[in-house]
């Protein structure tokens, strides 16, 4: 991959198979009608075979001695765990990422659906108590702010037809 004797730098290296097995030339910075096609092979592939492993895996979990495939899970599972806490070191800080120290700031956040907050069967009312189809447009309205705001306006387009469309669906409903 040398051109005309030289070796490619890092950047050239990486430049060069970011453009490999593309739809279409990129031509701005921000261009997502270009798909890296190697990448979504592998990425669907990589994603489908674990999802099929823990499938696997969780039909053949039963509660007696562990079998390997079992033990291989729980390494994994280890693994994750550790990683995490590695990301955050302190544990002080690891406790600040749950439910109860959000509390005082919940009519500050994104309340969820109820389908999402575990433990929460039921489907009309999502976190907060308030209902499902609230929170729903209560995210549509964040997300647009963020989409408006963020994004469309660098590319200077308005957001697209097709999500104003959806949520007057979902008014309606």
């Amino acid at each position: 991959m040398a051109v005309e004797g030289k070796a490619l730098t890092a950047g050239d290296y990486i430049t060069h198979h970011l453009v490999h097995l593309q739809n279409k030339k990129q031509v701005e910075i921000i261009d997502f009608s270009v798909f890296n096609l190697d990448s979504l092979f592998w990425s669907i592939s990589l994603g489908l075979t674990a999802v099929l492993f823990m499938a696997y895996a969780a039909r053949r979990v039963h509660s007696g001695v562990p079998g390997r495939l079992q033990g291989l899970v729980e390494m994994l599972v280890e693994l994750v765990d550790t990683q995490a806490k590695g990301i955050v070191h302190n544990e002080t800080s690891r406790r600040a990422v749950s439910a109860a120290a959000a509390a005082p700031y919940a009519e500050r956040l994104l309340a969820l659906p109820a389908f999402l907050v575990p433990g929460r069967s039921g489907t009309t009312e999502g976190a907060g108590g308030r209902d499902s189809r609230q929170a729903v447009l209560d995210g549509f309205a964040l997300t647009g702010h963020f989409l408006e705001n963020r994004l469309f306006a660098q590319l200077h387009a308005p957001l697209p037809l097709a999500r104003a469309r959806l949520l007057d669906i979902l008014l309606r409903a």
